[in-house]
């Protein structure tokens, strides 16, 4: 993480050296030419406005808002402060991680915390001007009307998508803080702004920026792409429990002394839901001519079993199964697990299949085996400020909350929703 924080382009003004009224012109005016009138160089102290001459700022307590202006008070006095933010900056910089819901942002944007989270603007820490500890708050560099440039040159990221990747939300406060607004920041995005990947199975994507409690807030675009993480896909549908199995159980089986049938293949005749089978079992013999004649009947309505015996007057040889009864009901499989959406954290992913249908059981483990339908596959994550597949997450929007404008979007540079008051959480 790095932001590196520049009073006007190169310093404060008048750190040494004469003060000329015409300098205060070109640098507070930014015109070289024309009469100077002191009296329009008061600090305007109106923090709703947009490009104040002389503005409001830590550096400029000095100059006079009134008649009594003197003209060493724009000793080190500034116009503007730019910020400059390069590297990466993510969640995990500061010990985050995608399961917890205290983890900040990836770069926070409003008042420095005590971990020196924030843009120190005027440099006094946690403690100072610019901290949420400091002593007067509401008069911070934050809330005041310096216009505050900010660049957006290298990566910010979340890892988590109930956290923005950048934040600006000086209300959100330490132990001492007071809510305040914050005045006339410009942040012009040449780097990446990138949300969290919405989570299996159907999690929304992260927000890119979280802009609130702002006035005259510019978001602005230049070359670079602020990004909502795509939702995750659904889970996918459970299968179908499938029919009823079919079962049967198997009666003693008996024989004479007197030799037995011929071998060569015996079994019983069922008939299931109007249909005719033969399940073949070697311990049941078929009328062959020679030893045996075949006999036997049925008994039942639709669903019946007919059993067959061989008979001879000096031996018996018979098997038989007993009455059809119905099997278990066989689950369906249960559904994939969704894909996870594009996101800084986790690449697009496909979801997974279902799992198989399960199959009938019978007591006896004699019966025919039915199944339930197979699992559905999972929904495909979604890509960058899009829903997951199968009715899945929603997206995350490239920038929400309050107070801002956009400019210079195009389908490439932004993706998700990016007006103000479009996304609601």
């Amino acid at each position: 993480m790095s932001i590196t924080v520049v009073k006007n382009n190169s310093g404060s003004f008048y750190q040494s050296g004469p003060i000329s009224f015409s300098s205060i012109r070109n640098n507070f005016s930014e015109t070289y030419s024309g009469q100077v009138r002191i009296s329009d160089y008061r600090r305007n102290t109106n923090r709703y406005e947009a490009n104040p001459v002389v503005p409001d700022s830590t550096e400029n307590e000095n100059i006079s808002t009134g008649n009594n202006l003197r003209i060493g008070g724009f000793r080190n006095s500034i116009k503007r402060y730019f910020a400059i933010q390069s590297g990466e900056d993510n969640n995990n910089y500061w010990g985050g991680s995608n399961t917890d819901p205290s983890a900040p942002p990836g770069l926070r944007l409003g008042r420095v915390d005590e971990n020196l989270r924030g843009i120190d603007w005027s440099g006094g820490g946690y403690y100072g001007r610019d901290g949420q500890a400091g002593p007067d708050q509401t008069n911070s560099n934050v809330s005041r009307n310096i216009q505050k440039i900010i660049y957006i040159t290298g990566t910010c990221g979340s890892r988590n998508p109930s956290r923005a990747a950048a934040q600006l939300a000086p209300g959100t406060t330490g132990a001492y803080g007071q809510p305040v607004e914050a005045h006339n920041v410009t942040i012009y995005v040449q780097g990446s702004i990138l949300g969290a990947s919405g989570e299996p199975s159907g999690g929304g994507g992260g927000a890119g920026l979280r802009v609130v409690g702002t006035s005259n807030c510019k978001v602005i675009m230049d070359g670079g792409r602020i990004y909502g993480g795509g939702g995750a896909g659904a889970t996918g549908g459970k299968g179908a429990n499938g029919p009823e199995g079919l079962c049967w159980s198997k009666l003693p089986f008996s024989t004479s002394a007197c030799g037995g049938c011929p071998e060569g293949g015996g079994g019983v005749y069922y008939t299931y839901q109007g249909v005719q089978t033969f399940y073949p079992n070697e311990e049941w013999c078929y009328d062959s001519g020679e030893c045996c004649h075949l006999a036997g009947g049925c008994s039942g309505g639709k669903d019946s079993v007919c059993n067959y015996w061989c008979i001879e007057t000096t031996f018996v040889r018979y098997g038989s199964y007993a009455s059809l009864y119905p099997g278990s009901t066989p689950a369906g499989g249960d559904g994939g697990v969704g894909g996870y959406g594009q996101g800084y954290n986790y690449s697009r992913t496909n979801g997974s299949p279902g799992t198989k249908g399960q199959g009938s059981t019978c007591p006896d483990l004699m019966g025919i085996q039915t199944f339930g339908a197979d699992g559905l596959p999972g929904g495909d994550g979604g890509d960058w400020g899009e829903y997951g597949g199968n009715g899945g997450g929603r997206p995350g929007p490239a920038i929400f909350g309050t107070n801002y404008s956009v400019y210079n979007v195009n389908s490439s540079n932004i993706k998700g929703l990016y007006n103000a008051g479009d996304f609601n959480g």
